[in-house]
């Protein structure tokens, strides 16, 4: 590799780890930084105390987890079509004296850290009672690295496909990956729960000798995880190694001219990473920006402050990705660690108020994906407060969508844990009296956080709030200590749960009706032309 670019790709590295440690000297990002620490700590703590000494991961569901990640990976790179570089990297590197070899090398070197750290995580979360931790651990990363290159491979050969046939397969592609992902969400699902199980036809697709050698960094990952010594884990793991090495060496063999190809690729990322910094998900419009008009229906509900919730409904009907995504976010982090602990000693006892704690706080953890209200209109605010609507009808309008859409999230979420046996009849009663009011009062906070700090993004459009979770988080602390002080009181006067438990949530549904009232005023007292950055 040219010692330049190994110098540039280095010093960004550093750069950028260095930028995110002087941010932390900001209490917003600090804290926000705590947070996600804590929840990470609070999902391996039951992780830990769920899983059982004696049972082990089985190799054959780290056999068809790579095996799904193989696949994706293939789909990926006839999606991409030629490598995606950054704007700066188009501009600096593209006319500069680098051959291919050292460009391709310099951008798959870009992507290793989160290769790596994607197949810890994986490890962490899946594997069970390793024999060897450090070569189970070695066996993910060098897997997340086969697939890595193998990506690079297929997105530097989809080059030599005509413009017609790729878009063609990258429909395809597209909607085959999707399922893919599904597959792996349901596999860690699976995976995680002692009621699970991958059966006979998964431990017989492991076995067979196609799937060995189609699927080979798949096969030896499972077998150095299953390998009782290191003796043992010794030959599938050099296998592995040496697989990532040749993996490697193909990509740079290759010799194939991606500039044109990896322009209009780098040109689709920048669109990704401007609407990202504008808060706009990807998938939220379609390609080239074309999307077909719908007129409001007839319906009086949809009249006055209805007419900003149908609008909110047509961009949920366009940012059909975005909502898949969230649900795929969602089931792969509450329903492993949910099953993690059913038919485990000491897991069934925890299960239940862990699973309603879980699907809970998940419309404050998605806020990226239901932020379908205020805090995408910041560049048509002062068009909102023009309209005749009271303000609490506008507060209660643009909530109502992203409301609606978490109840909804929650509802499936709370429908698949007691199909499989995680939640009870009282849970799934508790979870329909009280999961309204705490979604209501964590849309609320963050419409409010957003509205008393307003932000518009420097190409336009929107993007969250600047106070990220911080300042949405303490004001849903706030929201919910009245509720909770009423459950301390009535509990503490030794009347029933029941009675305690209805009387927190009758004052929750007050709270929250007294917060969208705070909400519409702050809207009111808004001045769009002065406070909106």
């Amino acid at each position: 590799m040219n010692d330049a670019l190994l110098f540039l790709a280095l010093r960004l590295r550093r750069n950028r780890l260095r930028q995110f440690a002087r941010g932390l000297r900001r209490p917003k990002k600090a804290i926000g930084l705590l947070l996600w620490i804590a929840l990470l700590g609070l999902l391996v703590y039951v992780q830990v105390r769920t899983r059982s000494a004696q049972a082990r991961t089985p190799p054959e569901m780290v056999f068809a987890l790579f095996g799904f990640l193989l696949l994706a990976s293939v789909l990926n790179g006839l999606v991409q079509r030629g490598l995606a570089f950054l704007p700066a990297d188009v501009d600096f590197l593209f006319p500069g004296p680098f051959s291919r070899r050292s460009l391709v090398l310099y951008r798959v070197l870009t992507l290793y850290p989160f290769s790596l750290l994607s197949g810890a995580v994986l490890y962490l979360f899946l594997v069970v009672s390793p024999a060897e931790p450090l070569p189970g651990l070695a066996a993910f990363l060098l897997a997340q690295l086969c697939a890595l290159h193998i990506q690079t491979a297929v997105a530097l050969l989809a080059v030599f496909l005509s413009e017609r046939v790729f878009r063609r397969l990258r429909r395809g592609a597209q909607l085959l990956g999707a399922v893919l992902g599904v597959g792996i969400v349901f596999l860690l699902v699976l995976a995680t729960s002692a009621r699970g199980g991958s059966g006979r036809a998964l431990a017989a697709l492991a076995d067979s000798p196609v799937a060995r050698i189609l699927l080979f960094p798949a096969a030896a990952a499972a077998r150095v995880v299953a390998a009782p010594g290191l003796s043992e884990a010794a030959t599938p793991l050099a296998a592995l190694l040496a697989t990532a090495a040749g993996t490697l060496a193909l990509v740079l063999a290759l010799d194939v001219r991606f500039f044109e190809a990896s322009l209009s690729t780098s040109a689709r990322l920048a669109t990704l990473l401007s609407r990202a910094r504008r808060g706009v998900p990807p998938g939220t419009l379609p390609e080239g920006g074309a999307v077909r008009s719908l007129s409001a229906p007839r319906l009086g509900l949809f009249r006055g402050a209805g007419a900003i919730a149908w609008k909110n409904l047509v961009a949920v009907r366009r940012s059909g990705r975005v909502l898949f995504t969230g649900c795929c976010f969602s089931l792969l982090f509450a329903l492993p660690a949910v099953l993690a602990g059913r038919g485990r000693p000491g897991g069934a006892e925890a299960t239940g108020p862990f699973a309603l704690l879980l699907v809970g706080i998940l419309p404050f953890l998605m806020q990226g994906y239901l932020a379908f209200d205020f805090r995408r209109d910041a560049d048509h605010l002062a068009e909102l407060k023009s309209l005749p609507v009271p303000p609490l009808a506008m507060a209660a309008a643009q909530v109502a969508v992203p409301w609606l859409l978490a109840l909804s999230l929650q509802a499936l979420l709370l429908l698949a844990l007691a199909l499989l046996g995680a939640v009870g009849p009282g849970s799934l009663a508790l979870a329909a009296a009280a999961f309204p009011a705490t979604a209501l009062a964590c849309l609320a906070s963050a419409n409010l956080a957003f509205l008393l700090f307003p932000t518009r993004a420097p190409a336009g459009g929107t993007r969250p709030n600047p106070a990220g979770f911080v300042l949405p988080f303490f004001l849903l602390c706030a929201t919910l200590l009245p509720a909770v002080g009423i459950y301390a009181l009535f509990d503490s006067s030794e009347a029933r749960p029941a009675v305690a438990l209805g009387a927190a949530i009758l004052a929750q549904y007050g709270i929250d009706l007294l917060l969208l009232a705070v909400v519409g005023e702050v809207f009111r007292r808004l001045d769009p032309s002065t406070e909106v950055r």
